[in-house]
């Protein structure tokens, strides 16, 4: 886990007293009669500058990390394409219409799949480089 990470989450156990949902508190406010809320104090990690993130970011963003760790499932040789696909559809409810994280760098194609995940990488981290 990087350092970065686990700054944020003693500080929000600790220094916030910000345990998670079960203590009541963590990233997001839970009133009692609606849906939870983030937090508005998750502002204090925030640093430089950064653009707003899109619907269109975000669902990016989802879908290329799952195909991403789905083709680097499938270079390890310990899962076919098919098994992968059925598995991220029916293991975390991947959208069935799309039929897998492999089927979707397949209809991409493999240079514009490298494309996206290079450009997500320059943007928002390594975790995004193919």
């Amino acid at each position: 886990m990087p350092e970065s990470a686990v700054y944020v989450i003693e500080k929000m156990a600790h220094g916030f007293r910000r345990a998670g949902r079960a203590a009541g508190a963590g990233f997001y406010d839970y009133d009692t009669g609606g849906a939870p809320t983030l937090w508005s104090g998750l502002s204090v990690f925030a640093r430089g500058r950064h653009e707003p993130l899109t619907d269109e970011t975000i669902v990016q963003r989802l879908m290329l990390v799952q195909s991403l760790a789905a083709v680097r499932a499938l270079a390890t040789g310990s899962a076919s394409a098919a098994e992968i696909d059925q598995t991220a559809r029916e293991g975390w409810g991947y959208p069935a219409a799309l039929v897998g994280p492999v089927a979707q760098v397949e209809q991409a194609g493999l240079d514009a799949f490298r494309q996206a995940c290079l450009l997500l990488a320059e943007r928002y981290g390594e975790r995004f480089k193919p």
